[in-house]
């Protein structure tokens, strides 16, 4: 009887271990840990992002534009220099002075601040493929002045899309704003 006990519990133990490795690999999307924090002293936030990931130092743009702290985000390493263009992010934040497009989707809000989600697709060819979806969030700053977070499943974009947009709204309702926030930044960029 033991013997048969021993053998059944080992059966059990080879069923069971990689039931349990394959639970773990899917684990719900945007269940990261977001243990690391950003602070941007230009627009005065602070938003946390996923353990392991990747964010942008402030750039000093010399002749050009400075890029912000805390701008954009990835799983993987990735460079950044001022009026270049980026490849490699899964996460982008920034400030414009230009607001959403079209009919706004649900209000909600980020940092105590009004906000509204957007997610649209490319219908032409152009500086995108045709089909190129975008998730933003766009966070009323005040008049004329819009903080812009969103991913993307765009060429320069890094990442399951689906994923990403997880990660993002994670990171939405982690943002806090400083005690003012002030109006736009001159790292504050127009929109697309």
């Amino acid at each position: 009887m033991a013997r048969t006990t021993s053998i059944i519990g080992r059966l059990l133990l080879l069923v069971a271990i990689p039931a349990v490795l394959s639970l773990a690999s899917f684990a719900p999307v945007g269940a990261q840990t977001l243990s690391q924090e950003c602070p941007n002293p230009d627009i005065d936030y602070t938003v946390a992002f996923p353990a392991g990931w990747y964010v942008n130092d402030h750039v000093e743009g010399g002749e050009l534009e400075d890029v912000a702290a805390c701008r954009f985000f990835s799983p993987q390493d990735f460079g950044v220099q001022p009026q270049a263009g980026i490849a490699g992010i899964a996460v982008s934040i920034g400030a414009q002075s230009d607001g959403p497009p079209g009919e706004l989707t649900p209000e909600t809000t980020v940092g105590g601040k009004p906000a509204h989600v957007t997610e649209t697709t490319v219908e032409q060819d152009g500086i995108e493929p045709a089909g190129t979806r975008h998730y933003d969030y766009w966070v009323e700053l005040g008049p004329d002045a819009w903080l812009r977070a969103g991913t993307s499943d765009a060429p320069n974009f890094v990442g399951d899309y689906d994923e990403n947009k997880a990660v993002l709204d994670a990171m939405m309702d982690s943002l806090t704003f400083g005690a003012e926030t002030p109006g736009l930044p001159d790292t504050a960029m127009p929109a697309l």
